[in-house]
């Protein structure tokens, strides 16, 4: 069989972040490799990226111990689906994106001397089940890291690491668009309350009542504010807005605009997830909300090895925004921890010190070309012919894997 010269790269993604960071990888690996034929599970970024979808997964992300359970026959389906087709394409490199419950199993499957594994965008294992690290490293080749931390972690258990910084600063680095304001038609001097519920159906099931709660009632007691929900898409706009009418809560909702808000609000309710990280870079105030079902809550307890949820906290190494775990319906205290945030004081100014923080530690942009970079560094241990194409990396301003 004559050998390959147009190298064949499987990208692999099972949510919404993960699609988007998908698509910058394809783009920058499309200039550095125009040549190579670029498949993919993912959803719609990646394919307008130039990717070949051949499904969109997007509809089995769930988070959650027993949402996940509920719906293992689908994604055991999806395995040998992905499986299956490897072993009939054969590509010279797998990308799975985050996503470890179905992605580790399928890294651990495909990774053979003549295959590597890059993961891109590590499982939280410094969050929970840290004896996890040890089955990454028997299931990749490389592990691509958002966060400087992760390098050591990993180190540490022998599994080979590289940071390369967090793929959004891209975006967060983009000069803003037109005023929110301006566009939602809203006073200059209005304050805004960003709310962000999420972006998942059972995070917005579980979040989007508490957070609706929490903003009246933060209305009742400061009615200048007014508040503004970020929504992943129409149908989730339209619940948030029919949510709204309920309470007799005047409501502006925007799609696509969720860095803007960020950039605009006072303070804001946001979900624990990529969106403190988000918030965090673009100086928001913010309460981190987390609410899960009452048994997940309660597994929770027993596995959770941080001290913190939320990404802002995670990265500044204490806690500079306040969290909010729980069960329970209790707006009251979103309330009460967003007021001093709202309000001019020691409180919102040593928030604010502590958002400026993170930001620093979160290096510089550029991470999709740096991660495409380390792409093809394995790519040219197979195709020697790459190896004229390997620049020296640029710095994430943190140290690099070896």
């Amino acid at each position: 069989m004559a050998a390959r010269t147009r190298p064949r790269i499987l990208i692999l993604a099972g949510e919404a972040s993960g699609d988007a960071h998908g698509a910058e990888l394809c783009r920058a690996l499309r200039r550095l490799v125009p040549e190579a034929e670029i498949h993919a599970w993912g959803g719609p970024r990646l394919a307008e990226a130039g990717a070949v979808l051949h499904e969109d997964v997007l509809e089995h992300a769930v988070m959650g111990l027993f949402p996940v359970l509920a719906h293992l026959p689908a994604l055991w389906k999806l395995y040998w689906r992905i499986a299956r087709f490897a072993t009939r394409w054969r590509p010279d490199l797998v990308i799975p994106i985050d996503y470890p419950g179905l992605h580790l199993r399928l890294a651990r499957r495909m990774k053979r001397p003549h295959r590597r594994v890059l993961y891109y965008v590590s499982p939280q294992v410094w969050a929970w089940w840290r004896s996890r690290i040890r089955r990454v490293g028997a299931s990749v080749h490389r592990m691509l890291v958002l966060f400087p931390f992760e390098v050591e972690l990993y180190r540490r258990y022998g599994v080979a690491a590289e940071y390369v910084g967090h793929p959004l600063l891209d975006k967060l680095s983009r000069p803003p668009r037109e005023s929110l304001r301006r566009r939602l038609g809203l006073p200059a001097d209005a304050p805004l309350l960003g709310l962000f519920p999420g972006s998942r159906r059972a995070e917005l099931r579980r979040l989007l009542p508490l957070v609706l709660d929490a903003a009246r009632d933060l209305v009742r007691l400061r009615p200048a504010l007014r508040p503004v929900l970020a929504a992943a898409n129409p149908a989730f706009a339209e619940a948030a807005r029919s949510g709204a009418r309920e309470r007799g809560l005047e409501l502006a909702v925007v799609h696509n605009a969720a860095h803007d808000l960020m950039r605009e609000a006072r303070a804001g309710l946001v979900a624990s997830g990529t969106a403190t990280l988000e918030s965090a870079y673009l100086g928001m105030p913010m309460v981190i909300a987390y609410r899960l079902d009452p048994l997940s809550w309660l597994g929770a307890q027993w596995i959770v090895q941080t001290e913190h949820i939320g990404l802002a906290n995670i990265v500044a190494g204490r806690e500079v925004v306040p969290e909010i775990l729980d069960w329970r319906h209790r707006p009251r205290r979103l309330v009460e921890a967003a007021l001093p945030l709202l309000d001019d004081g020691a409180a919102r100014e040593r928030c604010l010190a502590g958002l400026a923080e993170v930001r620093a530690r979160l290096g510089s942009p550029g991470a999709s070309e740096r991660a495409a970079r380390a792409a093809l560094r394995l790519l040219a241990r197979r195709f020697p012919a790459l190896r004229d194409r390997l620049p020296a990396p640029p710095s994430a301003t943190a140290p690099p894997g070896d």
